[in-house]
């Protein structure tokens, strides 16, 4: 007998509402994450929901997402920016007011030890001369920050896969 499991699709508004001012990027209005725990070789995904603001975007700005190991070693990491995986990346050409879903699937490398992980979030711009400027997350909800400035938006636990 087989077993089939077919996640929920990602909602419509975030989960998790964090309304997040980032200068020159579009606001944060929240995400979905639902996967705080995962076995090796998956992938799990996040929605972050990005909504734009007025004022016009900094077309340098990108956010990052880093899944950390109890060493804080990067063992997935992506850099983005707004509106990229959701096929939209120049937050410049959104209307104001528009929110656009960015769906990214986190891989859990297939030899990850078990144990606790964290997935965090920050952005930053690349000024004229290359050198990256962070960015702050001025969230009306506010998540625990790590030592780069990043927001932590979930622990997830790497677990063995069941019946192995």
């Amino acid at each position: 007998m087989e077993y089939a499991h077919a996640p929920r699709p990602p909602a419509e508004q975030p989960e998790t509402g964090v309304d997040c001012t980032i200068p020159g990027m579009p606001a944060l209005s929240g995400y979905t994450y639902r996967a705080t725990t995962a076995n090796r070789g998956d992938s799990v995904l996040l929605s972050l929901y990005w909504q734009r603001g007025q004022d016009k975007p900094d077309p340098n700005a990108k956010y990052f997402l880093r899944l950390l190991d109890p060493s804080d070693a990067a063992k997935w990491a992506a850099d983005l920016p707004p509106g990229q995986a959701a096929d939209k990346p120049d937050p410049a050409q959104w209307q104001p007011g528009e929110t656009v879903r960015d769906d990214i699937k986190i891989a859990i490398p297939a030899d990850a030890a078990f144990g606790d992980y964290r997935l965090t979030l920050g952005s930053y711009t690349v000024d004229t001369r290359g050198v990256l400027k962070p960015l702050s997350l001025n969230c009306s909800r506010k998540l625990p920050t790590q030592p780069d400035g990043s927001m932590l938006l979930s622990d997830v636990k790497v677990t063995e896969r069941w019946g192995k």
